[in-house]
């Protein structure tokens, strides 16, 4: 069968990429494997083509003007409407997306599209392009509501088009639980559970010395992307009830802030123990490889997630991880066993799991980890995705 997957993005290509963009090669590897023809349709500068080592096709397709949008960018300048530019955004990119897929399937048309809700990458999607199956890779309900953002309109109006999206599909695949069940509970939307396939390859390079150098003898970590939706903020209003038990407890802080000064208006929090935090910022991967498996456990308290990385990265390096429950980390966790698991958004109960981890370390069961892979195996992965959409 032919297969186009719709992306708003994916390694390799000119925007961001997330863990949405690595599970979606993963799945396009997967079902190349399984003997199908394979095109991934995703944002670029200029139209571009290569040819992925697995043997699938990725196509770069620039933004393109919907023709609806002229009128609301009219009403705009005359003051006639609010904007709501990520919607616009979405539109354009979803537009180009489908212009490339069409002019793709002259040669030979689709039999399934599997595109995603992130960025409305499927909007245009009708029956003629083939049967429509949608990832659920985001509730951003519940993102911008952690983010305090959820009141403003353009956020809203995009929510609403997301749902529209998911409820014209033929199928919707998710890889969360937790998403799963809200959606479910809170829309009506009716999904398949689909474990997300994980494939982490730690560097082999070792670390920048001058960064290596700048670690504390001890520490915990907190990486990936820095914000309240992902429990930064939780964190630090914890961290003054940890120095009262554990004076000498040190934590290292590394990756983008979703906004920016975000860790500096935690700093107030921490008083003079503010220099017991080490903020490295963005890393490399092979700095932050090195940060993470000296890390005596990995603190990932999301208020809500989708099948983060940063979990996988910390369990494959053998470091446990101490999240929250309820926020899809949780599943990835075995509590006792890979990690620890508390109550969402509550400080004091995190600041009790890094006083426990700090006096007495904890552990991380390699035949747990081992197993929790196995099941989030890539070809296993996309057979499971075959066997729900190819019909």
């Amino acid at each position: 069968m032919k297969i186009a997957v719709l992306t708003s993005e994916f390694p390799g290509q000119d925007s961001p990429c997330g863990g949405l963009g690595r599970f979606l090669e993963l799945v396009s590897r997967g079902l190349t494997q399984l003997n199908h023809e394979v095109v991934v349709f995703c944002p670029g500068d200029e139209v571009g083509e290569r040819l992925d080592e697995h043997g699938f096709r990725v196509v770069s397709a620039p933004a393109v003007m919907w023709r609806p949008l002229r009128l609301i960018r009219k009403l705009w300048r005359l003051g006639l409407g609010s904007p709501w530019w990520e919607t616009d955004h979405c539109f354009r990119m979803a537009r180009g997306l489908i212009k490339a897929l069409e002019e793709e399937a002259v040669l030979k048309p689709f039999d399934l599209v599997l595109g995603t809700n992130l960025g409305l990458a499927s909007w245009f999607v009708k029956p003629r392009h083939g049967r429509n199956c949608i990832w659920i890779s985001a509730a951003n309900d519940l993102w911008d509501q952690a983010d305090g953002v959820w009141n403003q309109r353009d956020k809203r109006i995009r929510f609403w088009f997301e749902c529209r999206l998911m409820r014209r599909a033929e199928k919707l695949l998710c890889p969360s639980r937790a998403i799963q069940k809200h959606f479910k509970e809170q829309y009506g939307i009716d999904s398949d559970w689909v474990p997300a396939p994980c494939e982490v390859k730690l560097s082999k390079e070792s670390g920048d010395e001058k960064i290596l150098a700048k670690l504390p003898e001890r520490y915990l970590i907190h990486f990936g992307q820095i914000g309240t939706r992902k429990g930064s903020k939780d964190l630090a209003e914890a961290l003054p009830r940890v120095w009262e038990a554990c004076p000498d407890f040190r934590m290292v802080w590394a990756g983008p802030e979703i906004h920016e000064g975000t860790v500096s208006s935690y700093r107030a929090l921490w008083g003079e123990r503010a220099d017991h935090i080490l903020v490295l910022g963005p890393l490399a991967r092979p700095d932050l490889n090195s940060c993470v498996k000296d890390a005596e456990a990995s603190v990932l308290p999301s208020r809500v997630d989708n099948f983060p990385n940063t979990a996988l990265e910390s369990l494959v390096a053998g470091v446990p991880v101490i999240t929250v429950e309820g926020n899809s980390v949780d599943e990835l966790v075995e509590n006792g066993v890979t990690g620890t698991i508390v109550r969402n958004g509550d400080p004091a109960a995190l600041a009790t799991a890094l006083i426990a981890a700090w006096n007495k370390p904890l552990s991380c069961d390699d035949s747990a980890v081992s197993t929790l892979l196995s099941k989030h195996d890539a070809q296993q992965v996309a057979a499971r995705v075959e066997e729900l959409c190819v019909v």
